[in-house]
């Protein structure tokens, strides 16, 4: 769109009603209290607006560092140059931004629709801003020390206090460093803390208050490195009086200081017998042995029928089982004479039946030519 009403014909739809917007926005955007002639005049009579309408012409606005003129107003200028693609110039004296007239360093009430701004300086908007960015820090920093349970630090200068250790090497790493800092310096929740080699500065929250240490002499330390000296000289040395000859040493065993553990017996290993494993496993092995040959026998019968081996697996079967359950039987039955006083005499006489009568199969099974 052109910035100038042209004179020629319109070329073009799109030209037409770009036209037709410049001069509705010039017939609505007038003051009800002036007319047209009125503003057209007043913008000539303002050599800051017929500067500007100059540079939307000529899109010069560089040259505005070089006016010299005290009655144009440069930081209106300015401003103006960083909305310059909303400018447009109607006619020599009349410079619009979107809808609205640029006149007299204000923006008229029309009938247009638009929006109020409150007249605030920018020196206010900035104190305006300051003041609401302190009030969310405040609110912030108090919700962060009610979630983390934040209290005042008691330390103050003077004062000797811990240095948490800044990164453990094992689990064995103490939290705090066993010598202690002085503090000489505290800002804020910062503290400055030295030992007399080094000066630390850290928050607060990495020490701990202690009680001042003893204050150490000469005559401590000449005490102290003579208690270490005699801590090296063996006993037996400070005790006996010096003697030719080789030393003796003594023989006497030096009893544990250590508590020994008393060892007992669960209480359900209380009735626990080692021996009676013996004869169990006897049994449950001659017990294997029959149902292997009940299980042959089975299919000798009715699977496998011209197979004469099974006969003589059948026997042995029969044969391994009852000894196996006879030598249970003797082994359980020689043991427990003095250790169980339960009465075993039915399970003795089923037991060795059970044995006798699988010998006796053994013996048919032998006799008997058609199985």
């Amino acid at each position: 769109m052109s910035r100038h009403p042209s004179d020629n014909p319109v070329k073009s739809r799109e030209q037409s009603i770009a036209e037709q917007y410049v001069r509705f926005v010039m017939s609505e955007a007038v003051p009800r209290a002036m007319t047209l002639d009125e503003v057209k005049m007043a913008s000539s009579k303002d050599k800051t607006i017929q500067k500007a309408i100059e540079f939307v012409r000529t899109g010069q606005w560089f040259k505005i560092k070089n006016i010299t003129d005290l009655e144009i107003d440069i930081e209106e200028l300015q401003a103006l140059r960083s909305i310059s693609g909303e400018l447009v110039t109607y006619g020599d004296t009349i410079l619009l931004r979107d809808n609205r007239i640029l006149l007299f360093n204000r923006e008229p009430v029309t009938k247009l629709p638009q929006v109020h701004k409150p007249n605030i300086t920018n020196k206010q908007m900035d104190e305006n801003a300051r003041q609401n960015d302190e009030s969310e820090k405040c609110k912030m920093k108090k919700q962060f020390d009610e979630r983390n349970h934040a209290k005042p630090s008691n330390i103050e200068i003077g004062n000797y206090v811990l240095r948490k250790t800044d990164r453990k090497e094992n689990k064995l790493t103490p939290a705090y460093e066993p010598n202690p800092y002085n503090v000489i310096n505290k800002k804020g929740s910062m503290i400055t803390v030295t030992n007399g080699e080094k000066v630390v500065t850290r928050n607060s929250s990495k020490f701990k208050k202690v009680n001042r240490p003893p204050i150490r002499t000469a005559t401590d330390e000449i005490e102290e490195q003579f208690e270490n000296i005699c801590d090296t000289i063996p006993s037996n040395i400070q005790d006996q009086p010096p003697s030719s000859g080789t030393e003796q040493q003594s023989t006497t065993p030096q009893q544990s200081e250590r508590p020994v553990r008393q060892k007992h017996v669960p209480k359900y290993l209380e009735d626990y017998v080692p021996w009676v494993e013996a004869p169990q496993g006897m049994k449950v092995l001659g017990f294997l042995c029959l149902l292997a040959a009940l299980v042959t026998v089975f299919v000798k019968l009715f699977v496998v029928k011209d197979k004469p081996v099974l006969k003589w697996v059948v026997v042995g079967c029969l044969v391994v089982g009852a000894v196996l359950i006879l030598i249970g039987v003797c082994l359980f039955a020689g043991k427990s004479v003095d250790v169980i006083t339960e009465n075993l005499h039915f399970a003795f006489a089923f037991a060795i039946i059970g044995a006798m009568l699988a010998i006796a199969a053994a013996v048919l099974l032998c006799l008997d030519k058609s199985f």
